[in-house]
């Protein structure tokens, strides 16, 4: 009996562990949209220059 509350405790970490590794997995994506987000940034100073160089041109 005594093992097998040892185990169920051992279960119950596990089982904390698993919603810390969900929280990673959640915190992941937004990483990714992060990255997403930064990409269209970039595209934006990419639009940007591309202003400028009409600005030179005018």
């Amino acid at each position: 009996m005594n093992d097998f509350g040892r185990n169920m405790r051992k279960m119950n970490d596990f089982g904390r562990n698993m919603r810390k590794m969900n929280d990673f997995g959640r915190n992941m994506l937004k990483m990714n949209d992060f990255g997403r987000n930064m990409r269209k940034m970039n595209d934006f100073g990419r639009n940007m220059r591309k202003m400028n160089d009409f600005g030179r041109n005018m």
